[in-house]
């Protein structure tokens, strides 16, 4: 468990806000001049990542070759500002046409995505179908290889002196997926229950089995916080989540149970609102040592984010990250950290 004295002003910084390195460069001395002491750098994103990668594809939305990875952590620390490698795991693409290059996850391998109840992958959605369902993009499965291929992933980020590993999207898309056959497979050995091919199934209790399938992804998906946080020793470890604890464990995401187990040393809850009174009334029920309530800083002006900032410190939280660095009015940073 990490343990940090000081008060965590963070800001969240995504992929196409430092496509070069002047972009980079600039997005360091605003968070200097800001108060910003935390960065959470996109660093694995779409399946793409930010460095130059042994087997992965770098983001399309760069266009510069140069390591912005090495570039911002070693002008931040010049600053004294901490950089945590922003992970987005299981979202692996978004809603748009897949990537045209062959060697994305999305084209080399589409058995590992998430399948719905009826078996059918979210490979084979459409756009117009995830829309329609309210689906952010394209899961693959944790209990799929993409489970070691994002442990490999995390080993090459940490051979960079990053400060942190903060993860997001770790978790499924909706309650009703995870019956992809890998998922199936794994069903079955445990249970010797195989939810499509059972001749028996119909006389099976299915809200225990639903809820004994539910708890499984939930266990999968904290195996890998577990790996991770056994690589990333001496690192802090933190999690993007959803705001609310029951709705995130209903997707595999128990961050509440990573919390009081010690796997994560802080859930960073994204409570994103234009409303400073919502805002106060959700984050009342965190515990204030372990918990760096997000502000969406996208949706509002200034003066509301000032207002949530003066809500977490009033409150006794250690800290807070805003969402994000290029979509956000920074200026208001400027009194509001000192």
């Amino acid at each position: 468990m990490i343990f940090l004295l000081s008060l965590i002003q963070g800001m969240w910084v995504v992929r196409w806000e430092i496509p070069d390195v002047p972009s980079a460069l600039k997005m360091v001395e605003d968070a200097a001049r800001c108060g910003i002491t935390d960065i959470f750098l996109q660093v694995y994103a779409r399946g793409e990542v930010l460095y130059p990668s042994s087997f992965i594809p770098r983001f399309e939305e760069l266009r510069t070759r140069e390591d912005l990875l090495s570039l911002v952590l070693e002008e931040a620390h010049k600053r004294g500002i901490r950089v945590h490698a922003w992970l987005n795991l299981f979202y692996t693409w978004s809603q748009a046409p897949f990537p045209p290059h062959s060697h994305h996850i999305t084209r080399k391998y589409p058995q590992w995505f998430v399948a719905d109840r009826t078996g059918r992958s979210i490979f084979t959605y459409s756009i117009d179908e995830l829309k329609k369902k309210g689906l952010p993009g394209y899961f693959t499965s944790p209990f799929s290889d993409i489970y070691e291929y994002l442990l490999k992933m995390v080993k090459e980020v940490l051979s960079y002196p990053v400060d942190g590993i903060h993860l997001d999207y770790v978790r499924y898309p909706a309650p009703y997926f995870g019956y992809e056959l890998p998922a199936r497979n794994y069903f079955y050995s445990r249970y010797g229950v195989d939810f499509f091919q059972d001749p028996l199934i119909s006389f099976f209790n299915h809200r225990a089995l639903e809820k004994m399938h539910m708890e499984e992804k939930k266990k999968r998906i904290t195996e890998l916080v577990r790996e991770i946080r056994k690589l990333s020793r001496g690192k802090i470890l933190s999690v993007a989540c959803l705001p609310d604890p029951e709705e995130a464990e209903r997707l595999g995401q128990d961050w509440v149970g990573w919390l009081k187990e010690g796997l994560i040393d802080y859930a960073v809850p994204m409570t994103y609102t234009a409303s400073p009174e919502w805002f106060r009334k959700r984050i009342k029920k965190y515990p204030r040592d372990k918990v760096l309530p997000g502000i969406g800083g996208y949706l509002t002006d200034c003066s509301i984010v000032k207002k949530e900032i003066k809500i977490t410190k009033d409150m006794g939280f250690k800290g807070w990250v805003i969402f994000s660095y290029g979509s956000s009015d920074l200026t208001c940073l400027q009194s509001s950290t000192q």
